[in-house]
């Protein structure tokens, strides 16, 4: 839609009064928060990444890594091949207005390179299919995992102090423009939410809840609704105030985390999130990201931004059914795969470290060297192997 390309794009502030004012400087603006949607996938993944880890008594790192790198990497590389297909279905007509959102977000003339670039999904350009930047940084907080659950560790008794910690960091990093601190601050703020989970996670289950606990639950998704949107009202409302704008994007990451809370303990919430329409649409959600701007760009250029109203009743259904079908044959799989991989290399390493490779082998199939401190320890103390003990990752809940 050109109205809201030029606003985020090209910083047009709409008339106040107008459906785009309305839709945008109000609460409603929910509907349409797309970044402010990423700050909540962002604290989620911190918290259900985070649980397995600190839940158990033990951890399997070797196969976390395997199994974490291939579950994401498989879909994202899928998805770089269907974007570059769709790039080479249609040339752009010059002659066929655009919106701007649509002109930087499309490539022109497509080579193979830009595709394989795209499989560094750390560094790698992401304009052929521009939601990836945040995977991006879904795969930083993997690969640094075990530093933000040491963090939430130490910090497990300053919950609260640390979320407020993690929205100063991130208003820091709005006014010098350093992303990393407000995004790995929102994985953070999710790590940290552990704890209270694990304690307290079937609280929202309970049956009778009084009428001050659903209020409560109530002014608590109000709030987190108008923490995550704060900055939009500021912005359309004539603020200029660097430092004002700043908080109001800062504290998204609070409205995140109340959005978080209230899906696991109001029940009232839960009762939404467990209905069969909606599950279905979260099975197929990490899909949907992944495939359904190519395929809204494909209708852009075929139609124009003068009939976009157009291009979405197409590329809305195209884009559900595509992501069920990737969903099915593409990321399903890639699980599969990814959890097999894992538990086979984390299997050969563990051989690999109990196997002891100081001397050569007796008869007996004994180490020379396991055989000579045999020989030096106290008589009738027969040696003691211990086996690693295998711990999986609990399956689950995993953006």
């Amino acid at each position: 839609m050109p109205e809201y390309a030029n606003l985020y794009l090209a910083g047009k502030i709409p008339a106040q009064g107008t459906l785009l004012w309305w839709l945008n400087a109000t609460p409603l603006k929910i509907f349409t928060a797309g970044s402010e949607a990423v700050l909540v996938f962002f604290v989620l993944s911190g918290l259900v990444v985070s649980l397995p880890v600190l839940r158990a008594k033990s951890f399997d790192w070797t196969a976390y890594y395997i199994t974490r790198t291939l579950r994401l990497w498989i879909p994202v590389a899928a998805s770089l091949l269907l974007a570059g297909l769709c790039v080479t279905l249609v040339t752009p007509d010059p002659a066929v207005s655009v919106s701007k959102w649509v002109a930087e977000s499309d490539v022109p003339l497509l080579e193979w390179q830009e595709v394989v670039r795209g499989f560094d999904a750390v560094r790698g350009p992401t304009r052929i299919n521009n939601p990836l930047w945040s995977i991006q940084w879904e795969f930083i907080f993997s690969f640094l995992l075990p530093v933000f659950v040491g963090i939430a560790v130490v910090m497990r008794r300053w919950i609260v102090a640390t979320i407020c910690l993690c929205v100063i960091l991130a208003v820091v990093g709005v006014m010098n423009d350093i992303s990393f601190m407000i995004f790995l601050s929102a994985f953070l703020a999710g790590a940290v939410l552990v704890f209270p989970v694990i304690a307290r996670t079937r609280r929202y289950r309970s049956r009778g809840a009084s009428a001050w606990t659903r209020a409560g639950w109530l002014g608590c998704f109000i709030a987190a609704v108008l923490l995550l949107c704060a900055y939009w009202p500021l912005l359309l409302g004539g603020n200029t105030d660097p430092l004002a704008l700043a908080i109001g994007k800062g504290v998204g990451i609070l409205g995140a985390v109340l959005i978080v809370l209230c899906a696991i303990y109001s029940r009232t919430v839960a009762r939404f999130l467990e209905l069969g329409f909606v599950q279905w649409l979260g099975k197929i959600s990490f899909s949907l990201y992944l495939v359904h701007v190519p395929i809204i760009e494909l209708f852009s250029r075929l139609l124009g931004s003068d009939h976009w109203m157009r291009a979405l009743l197409f590329a809305v259904p195209v884009s559900v059914a595509v992501a069920w079908m990737f969903s099915k044959f593409v990321e399903l799989p890639s699980h599969r795969l990814s959890r097999y991989v894992g538990r086979f290399v984390s299997a050969k390493f563990r051989e690999y470290v109990a196997t002891d490779h100081i001397g050569p082998r007796t008869r007996d199939n004994t180490p020379s060297g396991e055989r000579f401190r045999a020989s030096q320890s106290d008589p009738g103390v027969e040696p003691v192997s211990i086996p690693v003990r295998e711990i999986r990752p609990t399956t689950g809940l995993n953006p």
